[in-house]
Parts: structure tokens; C-alpha cells; sequence
């Protein structure tokens, strides 16, 4: 092979290798250890956590979750004077590289509007969590007893 032909062939092998974009970043988002708290007939509501890990190089935010439900939201707790409260929040920021826990007692997804017949541990709700880069992951959340 003489170099004009060598040249050609390493110009043509580079041309068609594909090089990682912002579309391979917008696919890094990871949901870990979902679940719901059960809750006894009568309730109206319950919360639902998670672990998401952002290992792409942009921040990323949850700003919505899609699920049967009348109501679904965001919401965080506040604790002054020995009084906690629910808030909504408008997004969770998820920092490049970073993990944000949606845990009890801060971050959660509240589904809201429930029939009154409860949610028993061993059930499964499904909910889709949309990002603002318009990725949307579905995610079954296993449903927990808890103390």
C-alpha cells in the first residue's frame, strides 16, 4: 500500500467512527432501590423514594412524575421548632457525577388522591420520572411495610 492509499484509508476510518455526543449523555441517568410506603385503608396518600445517580457530565433535575394517580408530586420537608411540613418542589436538581436520594424525612414523590383502600407491601406501583434533558425512565416502585 503507498502512502497516498494509507492516508486515504486512516481519513475514511476517521470519518466514520462515532464520536460520544450530548445524546450518549442524556442516557446516564440510573434509578436505584424505588419503593413506596405501604399505608392502611383510609389513607389518602403515600411517598415513594429512590436513588438516582447522574453519571453524565451536565447536571441534570427530576421535575416531574407521571403515574395512575389523581395527584403526583414533589415534595420536601421542612423541620422548624420541632414541627415538620410538607412542601412541593418544583424540581430536584441531580449534579453531574452526583446522587440525590429521594429518602423519608426529606425528598420524596407523593401519590395522592388514593381510593381508600390502601396499599399493602408486596404491591407494585409503576411511575414514570421525567428529567429536564426530556428523558423519561419508567420505574416500578416495590411497596414496603415500614415500622
Amino acid at each position: 500500500m503507498n502512502r497516498l492509499t494509507a492516508k486515504i484509508s486512516l481519513a475514511v476510518l476517521y470519518m466514520c467512527t462515532p464520536l460520544p455526543g450530548p445524546a450518549a449523555e442524556e442516557v446516564e441517568l440510573n434509578i436505584s432501590d424505588p419503593w413506596v410506603r405501604a399505608v392502611p385503608g383510609g389513607a389518602k396518600a403515600t411517598a415513594g423514594y429512590a436513588t438516582i445517580e447522574n453519571t453524565a457530565i451536565r447536571a441534570n433535575a427530576l421535575v416531574s412524575v407521571e403515574a395512575d394517580f389523581p395527584r403526583v408530586m414533589i415534595h420536601n420537608v421542612k423541620r422548624e421548632d420541632g414541627v415538620a411540613t410538607m412542601f412541593h418542589v418544583p424540581e430536584v436538581a441531580i449534579e453531574a457525577g452526583g446522587i440525590t436520594k429521594l429518602k423519608p424525612g426529606g425528598l420524596h414523590i407523593m401519590f395522592m388522591g388514593l381510593d381508600g383502600t390502601g396499599i399493602s407491601a408486596g404491591e407494585t406501583i409503576e411511575a414514570i420520572l421525567v428529567f429536564r434533558n426530556g428523558e423519561e425512565i419508567p420505574v416500578r416502585f416495590p411497596v414496603r411495610a415500614t415500622q
